[in-house]
């Protein structure tokens, strides 16, 4: 939840703009890791490129990019993205980056010290569908990491100087500056900082993506997905950023901000989903754009499951966070990760509805620090405590719920998150199902949600849930009551 200011250059929007290529002469080009090469055209299926960084370097607007099967790595002795793409599309003419049907691209650091980005993206008018990143999170220990850790303070309160990107810092998917950027449909995790890492740009869509475990050894205070200084490209007040049907758990930080002046020297963050500093900007101006974030299961992180810090504008409907502020490392003093499931802290306009927020033992659901005309109603609210839920600085709205939601699995997030020994950190993806967390016929959810949000523009907006809305009814919570999933 901390106002981190990272050290990436930002491209002005007008730069990013190629014009001279009309979507009539688009073009479609092919990479395969394995059957690729060189010295093909990349124009068919037949003859692959054996890289898709070749390929996005000569792209133009409305060109696709099909990634077949296969590895795709970096140099490994270089600091540099595996994959940067910078051409940017057009309105009506994007750039699309995808998995060939049936495919399974995946990009790795595995094993790369030297590489700083899995993906950056700096491109405007972009699509990224399809493709598993994954990062080297698995190469180091947690004593790696905290020796890691004194070394980048140090020489920040030595020398001024920030961390390096690399290594244990390394992101998966990073965006800086760009417009119109759709993020869908990809696995992400193993990252050693940040899963989705969005800064300084508008319009930006993420959307049925898996993000887990990221941000364990990163001393800049990553999560799992961030927006991060998001910009005014116009005067738009309505919806302009979409954090849609994501998957997103354990998540967390092991170690502190460098910086001991933010945060207090004990972990901030790893959170499922944060905005961060949306009212300030990375030009000194307030966002007037809203950000809908809808339909989020969340779960198991040492952070929040979504952290609306510093934040305009924000509508966080029919989410389920469950057991997140988790501490990462059990032993040590998690610090600041104690302010709830879903919360909202020095923030303006945001409005908090339908959203299942079930908390651990001794940790928030709900917290209420500093806000402007922020929302908080019809929402669920539970700790394995019982009831009384734990709240922050807040009392429940007059249509909360204060009940168990009983989901069909509640013990989804019980597995610990961290551990020193690395032969534990070999986790594979649980790859729960999304109707463990569906609600049960029984619910205290069912039929107990608010619809028909006004939009600056005079509009209704109906929150609907991972499996729609139930005739003229909603439910609580990222996954209504289905009879033929129960």
């Amino acid at each position: 939840m901390m106002h981190h200011q990272w050290p990436f250059a930002v491209i002005p929007f007008v730069a990013l703009f190629m014009t001279g290529h009309d979507s009539a002469h688009a073009t479609t080009y092919y990479a395969s890791a394995t059957l690729g090469s060189s010295s093909n055209d990349g124009l068919s299926p037949d003859t692959p490129r054996g890289d898709i960084q070749s390929l996005a370097d000569v792209s133009m607007p409305g060109d696709t990019i099909m990634v077949m099967d296969g590895v795709y790595t970096g140099n490994r002795t270089v600091q540099k993205p595996i994959l940067f793409i910078k051409n940017s599309g057009t309105s009506g003419n994007p750039i699309t980056y995808q998995a060939y049907p049936n495919h399974h691209p995946i990009i790795s650091m595995q094993g790369d010290t030297a590489a700083t980005f899995a993906v950056v993206i700096t491109g405007s008018y972009v699509n990224f569908s399809g493709f598993e990143i994954i990062g080297n999170a698995q190469d180091y220990t947690l004593s790696d990491a905290q020796a890691h850790f004194s070394s980048d303070q140090a020489a920040y309160l030595e020398q001024n100087t920030a961390p390096s990107l690399a290594g244990m810092n390394s992101t998966c998917i990073y965006s800086s500056g760009t417009l119109r950027l759709n993020i869908n449909n990809n696995l992400v995790h193993d990252c050693s900082g940040a899963g989705i890492h969005i800064q300084s740009s508008d319009y930006v869509t993420i959307q049925n993506n898996t993000v887990y475990n990221t941000s364990w050894w990163s001393s800049y205070g990553t999560s799992g997905i961030t927006l991060h200084y998001s910009v005014n490209s116009d005067k738009n007040q309505n919806y302009r950023n979409y954090i849609l049907y994501n998957i997103s758990h354990d998540n967390g930080n092991a170690v502190p901000y460098y910086n001991p002046n933010v945060g207090g020297n004990v972990p901030t963050d790893g959170h499922g989903i944060s905005l961060d500093l949306m009212n300030t900007s990375s030009n000194s101006q307030a966002y007037i754009g809203r950000t809908l974030i809808m339909g989020n299961i969340i779960y198991n992180n040492g952070g929040g499951g979504v952290n609306d810090y510093g934040s305009n504008y924000a509508d966080i409907l029919n989410n389920t966070a469950f057991m997140n502020n988790k501490c990462p490392i059990p032993t040590s003093d998690c610090g600041n990760i104690k302010w709830g499931q879903i919360y909202a802290i020095s923030s303006q306009g945001s409005r908090i509805y339908n959203n299942i927020l079930y908390a651990p033992a001794t940790k928030a659901a709900y917290s209420n620090l500093g806000n402007t005309n922020v929302i908080e109603d019809y929402n669920l609210m539970f700790s394995v405590d019982g009831t009384p839920v734990g709240l922050y600085n807040y009392s429940p709205a007059i249509h909360d719920i204060i009940a168990d939601p009983l989901v069909q699995h509640p013990n989804l997030a019980d597995q610990s998150t961290f551990s020193s020994d690395s032969t534990e950190q070999e986790r594979t993806n649980p790859k729960h199902s999304i109707w463990d967390l569906a609600l049960t016929a029984n619910s205290p959810a069912r039929n107990q949600g608010i619809s028909g949000l006004l939009l600056p523009n005079g509009t209704n907006f109906v929150p609907k849930s991972r499996n729609g809305n139930l005739d003229t009814t909603i439910d609580i919570g990222a996954v209504s009551y289905n009879a033929s999933q129960n």
